[in-house]
């Protein structure tokens, strides 16, 4: 019994995963989306209106899979073992990232 508790750490490795592809997922989507919204602003079919809300829907995404990396790199830190990355990219106490 102590040793499959012991092991069920490795579990974590489904949720790494899992986040690490939903994090490359919502870098291409950024990406596919800043190419859309660039040619159309380029070809003139966005109007000057909207051409900014594209714009902020393109960083939207990448910043949701900012977000998604740093969640699986703290995972796999927290459970798993020890990675070498900066500081900023890992979550280690909780009120540190709170707005004061």
């Amino acid at each position: 019994m102590k040793w499959l508790i012991e092991k069920s750490r490795y579990v974590a490795y489904i949720g790494v995963l899992v986040l690490f592809v939903c994090s490359l997922t919502a870098y291409i989507l950024g990406v596919y989306k800043t190419v859309k919204a660039v040619i159309a602003i380029a070809v003139g079919e966005v109007k000057d209106d909207f051409a900014l809300i594209a714009l902020f829907d393109c960083l939207d995404s990448i910043l949701v899979g900012t977000a998604l990396l740093v969640i699986s790199v703290s995972l796999y830190e927290l459970f798993i073992g020890e990675l070498k990355v900066p500081d900023w990219m890992l979550v280690r106490n909780l009120n540190r990232h709170y707005w004061k």
